[in-house]
């Protein structure tokens, strides 16, 4: 099996057993848990009973014309969903610049396609390299996804974009397989206000 391929299994399976997010597990940071921002927005903007079964039945249908492929994973949650992208499919080592990302930019433009829902992306890196350098690189790559989106004309009204450097580990930064999940791009899609209103109703097509 592919080592790369090898890996996503391994980060599907940890984000899945551990509620969707994994971290260093020191005695100083038991108590101190990053923050995780996607997974808690989706879960904290869960409208639940019936309204929350069609948001749910509305996210399933626009996550499976998501085409995953090596080092592109999706974790679901009940009433949306996160792409984790690696970034050496976006960016070419420490580069800033977004490189060729056909399959990148296929997400992009379905996830946009999608009149009813919110976004908010976040860049990561490995503990590669000091804080700053690593906080200003994601800085620089938001800018450079900021413009792609742009450019691809998605809705920038709801999409939010944060850099975190490398803050926020899903992995063991001491290992290269840790460092490599690290190394991601995530978009998170949240039911909008206009979807919850209309998962009121009835179904959402």
């Amino acid at each position: 099996m592919n080592v790369k391929v090898f890996f996503n299994l391994v980060l599907i399976c940890l984000l899945s057993a551990c509620g969707g997010y994994i971290t260093n597990t020191t005695v100083d940071e038991i108590n101190k848990p990053p923050s995780r921002t996607i997974e808690t927005r989706i879960k904290s903007e869960e409208a639940g009973n019936t309204t929350g079964d069609n948001i749910h039945d509305y996210m399933d249908r626009l996550a499976v014309k998501v085409q995953t492929s090596e080092g592109i994973t999706i974790v679901p949650y009940k009433e949306g969903f996160r792409v984790i992208i690696n970034s050496e499919l976006l960016f070419s080592g420490a580069s800033h610049t977004v490189q060729d990302a056909p399959k990148c930019v296929a997400i992009f433009k379905t996830l946009k396609e999608s009149p009813y829902v919110d976004y908010l992306m976040e860049v990561h890196t490995d503990g590669e390299g000091t804080r700053y350098y690593n906080q200003s690189l994601t800085e620089r790559r938001a800018e450079s996804l900021k413009k792609l989106f742009t450019d691809i004309n998605f809705p920038m009204d709801r999409l939010e974009i944060k850099a975190y450097g490398e803050d926020q580990p899903i992995a063991e930064n001491s290992f290269e397989w840790g460092k490599y999940l690290n190394r991601r791009v995530e978009v998170g899609v949240f039911a909008s206000e206009k979807l919850k209103e209309l998962a009121q109703k009835g179904p959402v097509q």
